[in-house]
């Protein structure tokens, strides 16, 4: 099997889209125009990886009061924050900063003499611990409620290899969970992403790459473009990190071998190339961040079991009666849509389930292996750790576990649509001539 995988972050090196348009495909050219990334030096057309800043700066520690940081023991130099999206401000405040200067942190960045302009702030205790005590039952991994958005960073051991930890470790596979934000009744739901990247001895997981399929064709309010991330752009970018906006869960997989990685790195390569060009159309039906990940996942030959509709009893009623309380038909067939489709397609939560279930029966027996790549796995894998990461405090709402299920969404927003609070995007529509087919 061939190792393509992605370059060492240490080998990463930051350039403007501009300047290396030639690397990239047409229509992901035209998305990332202006934007700091890297590329992959094995490929050609090369996928971008979204840096957002160029220049990544470790053992960082702020003084908010002074709006000053220092790096180890260098002199001190004064700190600005990227500035708030018109569009969503981040609602950054000083309990925020406070939170973060408790410990030094890793930030990405860009100088503006004498100024640095902070984009990405990620506390350093967010990694992985080898010695990290046993979770006897992996759902209490995640804490419910909004109170539970509000504990602190933990990593937990779901499971260990009896001869030995996770030493002989060399890369990890992950699935990502992001819990419902408190002010959004469209993100309920919360967010599933897949995670990969190289595994350290002092447990550094900010450089993991995850996979945040979004939809292209809309100008997020957030500032996010479909893309690798490294994990710390991901969960702590000032505008579109997560953890401004609700909790996460992560279950990772700690690998003796590069195979799997491997697969599922070209495998989200060739999902992310796809959208761009629109060979692949993002829904939020059949075709969201969660059906593009499980899907990925899939066909590198890791069967997560399918669990079926939500209730294909209850789609013609609920096509009727939301016909009728919205008098839109196309209200009304999206409305349906949501009941028949696959469950761990459709809902975060359904697949960050299904998947941790799955890993956890593979590696204790419970499930037989069918294909090579689950032969593999089970081969491999040396741990399995839970990581909980908390909502940074600031004077946005605080968020919580996401809805389990249709029923569980529609529980906890107001039954017309019109009177949910939802945040509008326009559209962004991507050059006929550079689509699939078209050029």
């Amino acid at each position: 099997m061939s190792h393509a995988l992605p370059p060492a972050p240490e080998l990463w090196r930051a350039a403007r889209a501009d300047a290396v348009a030639d690397r990239l495909t047409p229509a992901a050219h035209w998305y990332f125009q202006n934007e700091w990334l890297t590329l992959d030096p094995a490929q050609q057309p090369s996928l971008p990886i979204w840096l957002a800043a160029p220049d990544c700066l470790a053992r960082v520690q702020l003084d908010p009061a002074a709006r000053r940081f220092a790096v180890g023991n260098e002199p001190s130099e004064p700190f600005s924050l990227v500035p708030a999206l018109d569009s969503n401000p981040t609602f950054i405040n000083e309990a925020t900063l406070a939170y973060l200067a408790r410990q030094p942190v890793r930030v990405r960045a860009t100088r503006h003499n004498p100024t640095w302009q902070l984009r990405t702030i990620w506390p350093s205790n967010w990694r992985l611990d080898a010695q990290a005590p046993l979770l006897p039952s992996w759902p209490s991994l995640l804490p419910i409620g909004e109170a539970g958005a509000q504990r602190d960073f933990h990593c937990h051991a779901l499971w260990r290899r009896a001869a030995s930890g996770a030493e002989a470790g060399r890369w990890a596979i992950g699935f990502m969970l992001n819990g419902a934000q408190g002010d959004d009744d469209e993100a309920h739901g919360g967010h599933f992403a897949l995670t990969l990247g190289r595994y350290r001895e002092d447990g550094d997981i900010a450089d993991w790459l995850v996979a945040n399929f979004y939809n292209p064709d809309v100008v997020s309010e957030k500032g996010i473009l479909p893309a690798l991330v490294p994990m710390d752009n991901y969960l702590a970018d000032l505008n579109s990190g997560q953890q401004h906006y609700r909790p996460s869960w992560l279950v990772c997989c700690v690998l003796s071998d590069a195979d799997i990685a491997s697969a599922l790195y070209r495998q989200l390569i060739d999902t992310l190339h796809r959208l761009y060009d629109h060979r692949l159309h993002y829904q939020h039906t059949d075709n969201n961040c969660t059906g593009l990940s499980m899907d990925a996942l899939r066909a590198i030959g890791l069967t997560v079991p399918l669990r079926g509709p939500s209730s294909r009893l209850l789609a013609p009623l609920l096509y009727v009666s939301t016909l009728l309380r919205e008098h839109s038909v196309a209200e009304a067939r999206k409305a349906s849509r949501y009941l028949l489709s696959e469950q761990t397609r459709l809902m975060p939560w359904q697949a960050f389930e299904a998947c941790v279930d799955y890993t956890l029966a593979l590696l204790t027996g419970a499930r037989q292996a069918v294909t090579p790549t689950e032969a593999s796995f089970c081969r491999q894998t040396q741990a399995v750790y839970g990581l909980h990461f908390p909502q940074l405090p600031s004077a946005r709402p605080w968020g919580r576990e996401p809805a389990r299920s249709i029923f569980d969404y529609q529980s906890r927003v107001p039954k017309k649509r019109r009177d949910w609070k939802i945040i509008p995007v326009p559209p962004r529509e991507l050059p006929i001539a550079l689509r699939y087919g078209n050029g």
